[in-house]
């Protein structure tokens, strides 16, 4: 999880849900990793990990360069513009206007 998430994500580890004895453990990906290493872990767990931060828009650079390859693969300015448009999430309009640019 530390690999894919990040060790800075923050999760939750709960066992034993509605029972005497149930557990709720919560903390950072690197924190789970650390007590689990020092505790056994035995029977069943229930791991809720928070959401990934919004990715980054796509820059103007990027969507050029996404652009001239879709038109390097022969598709028209219209289909190209819809590709990036999908492939990165941003507005068809702007991706339109940067392919008609070029």
């Amino acid at each position: 999880l530390a690999d894919v998430c990040g060790g800075e994500r923050r999760i939750v580890l709960a066992r034993e849900l509605t029972k005497l004895h149930e557990e709720i453990w919560r903390g950072t990906v690197s924190a789970a990793i650390e007590r689990c290493a020092e505790v056994d872990p035995r029977g069943e767990y229930v791991l809720v990990l928070e959401g990934a931060p919004p990715a980054a828009e796509a820059t103007e650079e990027e969507i050029r360069e996404a652009v001239e390859l879709a038109l390097g693969r022969g598709l028209s300015k219209k289909d190209a513009a819809a590709e990036v448009a999908e492939l990165f999430a941003v507005a068809r309009n702007r991706v339109y206007e940067i392919a008609i640019a070029l």
